[in-house]
């Protein structure tokens, strides 16, 4: 899918919040995100960090108010 077309799927949707990983650029999003309105939230995923026992759960705690915030009910 070329740059444009999901631009065009993002406005169409109206979506307001896009995510992207620190591990990867955020280059593309930030291009939709000025094109559509939307705003670009980093989330750092479960697949890095420390091997402990608990760290998903660590993850999530970390990670979930950036979840949440774009995703609450204007």
């Amino acid at each position: 899918m070329q740059l444009a077309d999901t631009i065009k799927i993002v406005k169409n949707a109206g979506v307001k919040a896009l995510f992207s990983e620190p591990q990867y650029s955020a280059k593309a999003a930030e291009t939709i995100a000025s094109e559509t309105g939307a705003r670009v939230y980093t989330l750092d995923p479960a697949v890095t960090g420390p091997m402990k026992a608990d760290a998903y759960i660590e993850i999530m705690r970390r990670i979930w108010p950036n979840c949440k915030r774009p995703l609450k009910p204007q």
